[in-house]
């Protein structure tokens, strides 16, 4: 089941989603059948189990958002998943490339965030997610593959805005505690 037809079996679309609000998924064996990365065949239970994504992502707690059909830096597709405490993303010094076994995925903690903002792309007219990391930047952006968009301009503005009321609301970091507010969640 994609994170679009999650949205719809809750009522919700990327267009209808509370301004206010983000989504809380939790973990539940109904997600841990979902498949997290569609290049390599891997679900939220591999995920977890081989500990395929850094312990620090913290996946028991529930996720924002998932897709596989991204792109980092418009360079190289990644599945971008957003959890309670950070992003994960092909690690973009591993072998991605070889299909044979899973890739490396990289973690990045949202307490690295500095800002997130709607950019445009270079290589399409759609938009992407700029993050910036304070000594770097990532652009995460729609995979094209044989010419078709694979994330909608929609979908897009959507992680912006619950990562926006998210970051504001929702999650509170000190001293490498952090703590969740879901006073402005729903839960999916």
């Amino acid at each position: 089941m994609s994170y679009a037809k999650l949205l719809k079996k809750h009522d919700f679309s990327f267009g209808n989603f509370e301004e206010e609000k983000f989504p809380i998924v939790p973990f539940s064996d109904d997600l841990m059948s979902l498949v997290f990365d569609s290049r390599f065949q891997v679900d939220f239970d591999d995920l977890e189990s081989e500990t395929l994504a850094p312990m620090e992502s913290r996946l028991d707690l529930g996720i924002l958002y998932f897709n596989s059909d991204f792109c980092i830096n418009e360079a190289f597709p990644t599945p971008l998943l957003c959890t309670l405490h950070g992003i994960v993303v092909y690690d973009p010094h591993g072998n991605y490339a070889d299909t044979s076994a899973p890739p490396d995925y990289q973690f990045i903690t949202y307490d690295a965030f500095n800002s997130t903002d709607l950019v445009g792309c270079r290589n399409n007219d759609e938009p992407g997610l700029l993050v910036d990391l304070g000594t770097d930047q990532i652009m995460l952006s729609s995979n094209v593959e044989d010419g078709k968009i694979m994330v909608s301009k929609d979908e897009i503005m959507f992680i912006h805005r619950i990562l926006t009321v998210f970051l504001e609301e929702g999650y509170k970091s000190e001293d490498g505690f952090v703590e969740i507010d879901n006073t402005h969640c729903i839960f999916l």
